[in-house]
Parts: C-alpha cells; sequence; structure tokens
C-alpha cells in the first residue's frame, strides 16, 4: 500500500473530495498525506491588476497558505491519515 501520498490542492470542491480520499488512503496504510499548492506562473490572469511583482509573488503564496491551512483544518475533522503542515518553497529556494 502507498506510505506516502502526495496530493495537490487548489481549495475547489473537487480538491476537498480528493482530500478526503487521500486520507482515506493515508489512514488504512497508516502513512503520510502531503498536500501541496502549486503557483503556476501563467495563472496569473484573476491577478492581472498587480504590476508590483512582489506583491504578487505575496498575494499568491497567501493563497496558498490559506488553502493548505484549510486542508490542514479538512484533515483534523476528517480523521484521517497524519498531516504535517509543510513550508512554502520556490524554484530554486530551500
Amino acid at each position: 500500500m502507498y506510505r506516502r501520498t502526495v496530493l495537490a490542492v487548489d481549495g475547489h470542491d473537487a480538491s476537498k473530495r480528493a482530500l478526503g480520499e487521500a486520507l482515506d488512503i493515508a489512514a488504512l496504510a497508516q502513512g503520510r498525506l502531503h498536500a501541496v499548492y502549486i503557483i503556476d506562473p501563467w495563472g496569473v490572469l484573476p491577478y492581472a491588476g498587480y504590476s508590483d511583482p512582489e506583491a504578487l509573488r505575496n498575494v499568491l503564496h497567501e493563497d496558498g497558505k490559506i488553502t493548505l491551512e484549510a486542508a490542514l483544518g479538512d484533515s483534523r475533522t476528517w480523521g484521517g491519515g497524519r498531516y504535517r503542515n509543510r513550508r512554502n518553497t520556490e524554484p530554486g529556494r530551500r
């Protein structure tokens, strides 16, 4: 069975349902679930009003933080596998 499961989350309903399934799998396997939030640099159209790249990056990171915190809350109420909050990373940064 799966000892480590990685799940991309975005906060939408389908993502929340996938989180529930992933938590079930993690619980059955007594494994770990790692939720990730991907910032797609080409998917910034909803944020087109930002002209400052640093401000845009901050908004995108805040969206990711909110989404991952919601996933953490969902995982606690689901009662499934173990879940740890992970730090944000960017390409080329650790």
